[in-house]
């Protein structure tokens, strides 16, 4: 939240919980010291273990931040020796190794004290990272989209990091999810910048284009997942500079369409606030739906 007026600008960092879409918001933890690296890898959800992990500012001592979601509380910190900021990425299942990166290394971490518990290193800064348990792999890329010479997402073991194989894609590809039929969800740039969805099936290496992008910074799942979310980077501002905020979207990704959206900023068109406050979403975690399923015995 970005406060201007009187030459001076003010801001406030925090984490808010949302009971889904269409909300309301049910906790809000302010953050001390700014914001939490990049949008889309400041936080991670262990949601089986109600854990949260924020990435911490660059250049701070304490590296990554443990929260616990019920309540909404600071349970633990530490530093990985990461300069450039750590970008949190996955979690295994079992909630035992965390995968990040900080430039160009992969790292898999231990949740409870940060030890690093393996390493590897890519040609370039990672730019995005999915782990699938299912298919015992790990997808990145890199920042200039190309692994050696040709643009391309790489599969990696996800215990020893060892790289297996690489598919060539269009440039600057950026991995998304796995949907329940095995498919990788990516986007990359197509043309002149012009940014596209598209498939891989990893046995076979086939790769679907499935239409035009829209500017979401998605949040990485944690398993594979049909429907993901992520935050529209345009901010929906009018010609009088009156800004409505960035939105909340869910994507589908067996249909590949845009499911459904949430804007977060609820005010009334002629608030007078709007011509001080832009509501911008900086991250976002999701936490799966769950059901409790009782038995009674007699």
């Amino acid at each position: 939240q970005h406060t201007h007026g009187a030459g001076k600008t003010a801001s406030r960092y925090a984490i808010i919980a949302i009971d889904s879409i269409p909300g309301p918001v049910v906790a809000t933890l302010d953050i001390p010291g700014g914001p939490l690296v990049t949008p889309n890898t400041a936080l991670f959800l262990d949601a089986a273990h109600g854990r949260l992990f924020a990435g911490s500012p660059v250049d701070s001592a304490e590296d990554v931040v443990v929260l616990s979601t019920h309540p909404l509380r600071v349970m633990n910190s530490w530093g990985v020796d990461c300069r450039q900021g750590v970008a949190l990425r996955a979690i295994s299942r079992d909630g035992s190794r965390l995968y990040a990166s900080c430039g160009h290394r992969i790292l898999i971490l231990d949740p409870t004290n940060g030890a690093i518990v393996a390493t590897t290193t890519m040609t370039n800064d990672v730019a995005s990272l999915l782990l699938d348990e299912e298919a015992s792999s790990v997808y990145a890329t890199i920042f200039d989209g190309t692994i050696g010479d040709l643009p391309a997402i790489v599969a990696i073991a996800p215990m020893t990091l060892v790289s297996r194989r690489s598919y060539a894609t269009s440039f600057n590809p950026a991995v998304l999810t796995v949907n329940s039929r095995g498919e990788v969800l990516f986007t990359a740039i197509v043309g002149p910048a012009a940014r596209h969805y598209f498939t891989l099936e990893p046995e076979t290496g086939t790769i679907l284009d499935r239409g035009d992008s829209n500017d979401v910074l998605y949040a990485a799942p944690t398993a594979r997942a049909d429907r993901i979310f992520g935050v529209d980077a345009n901010p929906k501002c009018l010609s009088t500079g009156d800004c409505a905020g960035q939105q909340v979207v869910q994507y589908d990704a067996l249909n590949f369409r845009v499911a459904n959206t949430l804007d977060v900023d609820d005010r009334a068109p002629d608030d007078p606030s709007r011509d001080n406050f832009l509501a911008d979403i900086d991250f976002l975690a999701v936490l799966p739906r769950t059901q409790l399923a009782v038995e009674y015995f007699h």
